[in-house]
């Protein structure tokens, strides 16, 4: 149930126009009972993930995560979710304070069956509100809300569309992909799950307060005790204004929902790398990822399309990257905290070719993304949070984007394995997916390719239908990245560009 009347008309608006049943049943860990919260045990959170658990829902604070099935069992589902929560029974609790009391109060798992005749695909990103069962991140962290929902849809031809929500205090990226996975396995009555919750392995890794402070001279260069007032004004201005965002965002008004989606074939990515790889002679590597190429293409073709000429083209690359390998813990950990950000700036982008750029880019991410950084940039974030500051080292990040001509935070999950939720030829395995979770995502596309949700901060300077068209337009051209040559007029005031869609590309942007 919702929260409130106001929630309530929110929901029905998104989610209950056009179904015909809708019923909602709260699947508790297999073989156990519910807790009173003063007798059920608990397990900590560390302040990171508990910063995590506050923030509002535009910022993913309670994230869902929608696959497309052609089939679904909704018993067998729900069965399989009771074995998974035996096996990780904090999603079934409800948070008490800095803890999660192990209640086996449930999940949520609202099944609705609909008058369509076929499931969505791809699905919207703006379609999750009548898919997911979002509740208001402020009141799962008083444990009024569960820390997890599920909603499946299901549709006349068999297919449907499975949602699972849950707060990301409990569940980063890298989590939820691991539980999914694990459900799927124990729907297929395969191995045993993967994920684990050992938070002491996280915490160990905290550094003390001195430590600390030298990691904010190291990274930020700021000195936290300077800057601890202004760190917790942020703190009580994005907690203040996390319910005025969660209500635009449950009534579709905010434009986090609504971001550019472009989609990329193999073969395309592959063309692109090839012509960011550095020639023969160059100095440093002779090769750069297909991650380090595709950012590299996507800030290039923005500072080409719509800067102009007299700017001074800073840049600036955050990638959003898993710490358990640089931190020695296992790679399924359960956490909502398992992310550091890699930054790296540049200067005069507009008037380097694409191969000269994308260089630039893998030798700074190279420096930036060294398992040393990469812990030392979470130690930072996590002891921020122990000191009660959780916000300097956001606030500083956030504050040096905001400076740059062009600024890139690139989530990338491409790695991921699609959950396949029965044996083959069943219909159980998913085809698509989408998700609220941000900045700019990387996704895999079905049959290959990758799709890609472009986030506000990085689509800034398109502040216009024109410049947004033009800037969508080059970026599907491919062959821009085939030449040397180096675009310095003002483009401005240049005229849209014209027939850069091969045939049918068009229709392969959307909102």
């Amino acid at each position: 149930m919702a929260p409130t009347c106001f929630d309530g008309l929110a929901c029905w608006r998104n989610g209950r126009q056009g179904l015909k049943d809708v019923t909602t049943e709260i699947i508790r860990p297999a073989g156990g009972m519910q807790l009173p919260r003063g007798k059920a045990p608990t397990t900590p959170l560390l302040a990171f993930e508990e910063m995590f658990t506050q923030a509002p829902l535009p910022n993913a604070g309670y994230a869902a995560l929608a696959f497309r099935l052609v089939k679904a069992d909704d018993m067998m589902l729900k069965t399989s979710l009771a074995s998974l929560l035996a096996t990780h029974p904090i999603f079934a609790g409800r948070m008490n304070g800095k803890t999660v009391s192990l209640t086996n109060d449930g999940v949520p798992f609202t099944v609705a069956l609909t008058r369509e005749a076929t499931a969505p695909n791809p699905i919207k990103e703006a379609d999750l509100l009548k898919f997911s069962d979002f509740r208001r991140p402020g009141l799962v962290a008083r444990g009024w809300e569960p820390l997890m929902t599920v909603k499946l849809t299901k549709y006349r031809d068999g297919s449907a569309v499975l949602s699972v929500t849950r707060t990301h205090g409990l569940a980063d990226g890298t989590t939820i992909w691991a539980l999914m996975n694990d459900w799927a396995r124990i729907a297929r009555g395969e191995s045993e799950p993967k994920a684990v919750r050992n938070v002491e392995d996280l915490a160990r890794q905290i550094p003390n307060e001195d430590v600390f402070k030298g990691l904010c001279k190291e990274i930020l260069n700021i000195d936290p005790d300077e800057n601890r007032r202004q760190a917790m004004m942020t703190k009580l201005m994005f907690r203040g204004m996390a319910p005025f965002k969660n209500t635009e965002f449950l009534w579709g008004l905010c434009n986090k929902l609504h971001r550019p989606r472009v989609t990329f074939t193999d073969g395309e990515m592959a063309r692109v790398k090839a012509a960011g790889t550095p020639l023969a002679g160059w100095e440093g590597d002779s090769w750069v990822s297909t991650q380090e190429a595709m950012a590299a293409y996507f800030m290039w073709t923005a500072a080409q399309t719509l800067l102009p000429s007299d700017t001074k083209g800073t840049a600036m690359l955050v990638l959003l990257l898993d710490v358990r390998k640089a931190l020695g813990v296992h790679p399924g950990s359960i956490s909502g905290s398992g992310v550091a950000f890699a930054k790296s700036t540049f200067e005069g982008i507009h008037k380097k070719s694409f191969r000269e750029f994308t260089k630039e880019v893998h030798d700074k991410c190279q420096a930036a993304s060294t398992p040393d950084r990469v812990k030392k940039g979470w130690q930072l974030s996590a002891a921020a949070s122990e000191v009660g500051i959780p916000y300097v080292t956001f606030g500083a990040m956030m504050g040096d984007l905001m400076k740059h001509d062009v600024a890139l935070m690139l989530n990338n999950q491409m790695k991921r394995t699609m959950p396949d939720f029965g044996p083959a030829g069943s219909g159980g395995a998913a085809q698509t997916v989408v998700t609220n979770a941000g900045p700019t995502l990387f996704f895999p596309l079905e049959g290959g390719g990758a799709q890609v949700y472009l986030d506000a901060t990085f689509m800034a300077k398109a502040n216009t239908p024109e410049k947004l068209h033009r800037f969508l337009t080059a970026l599907q051209d491919i062959s821009r990245v085939d030449s040397d040559k180096i675009e310095t007029g003002d483009m401005e005031n240049k005229p849209l560009l014209q027939g850069a869609f091969p045939a049918g590309r068009a229709a392969k942007l959307g909102a």
